[in-house]
């Protein structure tokens, strides 16, 4: 299954700060839900795992990033992510072109995403809204925990967390948003 996903979010940083923040690999993992950095494997490689309870079901992922190109006068960055589900119920790989531009005293990220899902783990997101749905919802959480973790910045870096991400909330609200916005295209017609 591919999927190409469009998500956006602000930082409240000027751009230069941002792309600063954004290329801390290790400040980045800690505010991604359920990810966990666990090594590097050369220049702009790093592996991880992800663990996602969906239900009753468990699933665990082990993978790699890999920062394909990095060009910080554009602000622009293509990253490539594969893993593998931990029992062998299936992959994802992904190429994401993330480009900063300011907005204000702020920072837009755009985020382009070619996403492709094999194995059973394709099957569990089987409507590409709703797959596009929950990935804006980690987009914004992931937002979230990055603007807390800049509020902060005077402290500690942020730690490094082991957590689960909350799938089936996340899937309630796409959803949630999903049949709210066909009731709007069906009773909305006059």
């Amino acid at each position: 299954m591919s999927i190409d996903i469009n998500n956006t979010f602000l930082v409240a940083a000027p751009i230069e700060e941002a792309w600063t923040v954004l290329n801390d690999i290790k400040r980045v993992a800690a505010c991604v839900p359920g990810a966990e950095l666990t090594g590097t494997a050369g220049d702009d490689i790093y592996k991880g795992r992800i663990a996602v309870r969906l239900g009753p079901v468990q699933l665990a992922f082990g993978g790699s990033v890999e920062f394909l190109e990095r060009d910080a006068v554009a602000h622009r960055a293509r990253i490539r992510a594969t893993g593998n589900e931990l029992k062998g119920r299936g992959s994802a790989r992904a190429v994401m072109t993330c480009e900063l531009r300011p907005e204000g005293a702020d920072t837009r990220v755009d985020i382009a995403t070619a996403l492709e899902l094999a194995g059973q783990v394709a099957q569990y997101g089987r409507g590409a809204a709703m797959i596009t749905s929950v990935a804006q919802q980690l987009v914004n959480d992931f937002a979230g925990a990055l603007a807390a973790d800049m509020r902060a910045a005077g402290g500690p870096a942020a730690p490094t967390k082991k957590a689960e991400i909350g799938v089936v909330s996340l899937l309630a609200r796409a959803w949630w948003r999903e049949l709210g916005r066909r009731l709007v295209a069906v009773f909305g017609r006059k």
